[in-house]
């Protein structure tokens, strides 16, 4: 099975991730964003529960006029790990 991820940035001031992924309340979702392809990805956010959603704040003030991959992991109850296909975006400056 499969995430999807998409990005936005409506505004200098963060960036939207967004992702669907086939599985139940009881899997969670950890952010990771890094700047190339390949990696390394650091982690953005804890592991989620039931939520789709992030704002990254820092990354237009971190990382200004940088392409930035994002990454979803979701771990299963059974410890089953996937993730997404990292996808980019360019983070403007506030």
């Amino acid at each position: 099975m499969t995430i999807t991820v998409s990005l936005e940035s409506a505004s200098i001031e963060y960036i939207n991730v967004y992702w669907e992924a086939p599985y139940g309340t009881d899997t969670s979702y950890t952010v990771y964003r890094g700047e190339a392809l390949s990696g390394p990805f650091d982690p953005v956010t804890p592991p989620l529960f039931d939520r789709y959603h992030i704002r990254d704040y820092v990354a237009p003030r971190k990382h200004a006029w940088r392409n930035l991959y994002y990454v979803v992991e979701a771990t299963r109850p059974d410890g089953e790990v996937v993730r997404s296909t990292p996808l980019s975006l360019r983070a403007r400056p506030p």
